[in-house]
């Protein structure tokens, strides 16, 4: 719930990110639940490093959603 939060907009930043709605978001929450990544890195752990590297942002990562999601961030 707080990674949605964060994604569409809560108290700590009360934009989120333009261009991503509930039904995107849910999207992608939902895919790295079913990936592997998911069980070793949790979700807020997993978002803190893509504030933190560029080189991460600009990789393919191979989730569809994340990828979607991170040409609006």
């Amino acid at each position: 719930l707080i990674a949605l939060a964060l994604f569409l907009g809560c108290d700590y930043d009360t934009k989120g990110i333009p261009g991503v709605g509930k039904e995107l978001a849910c999207r992608f929450l939902f895919e790295y639940s079913q990936c592997e990544k998911s069980k070793k890195i949790r979700i807020l752990d997993y978002l803190r490093t893509w504030s933190t590297s560029t080189a991460i942002k600009n990789e393919e990562t191979g989730l569809k959603f994340e990828n979607k999601i991170r040409k609006l961030v």
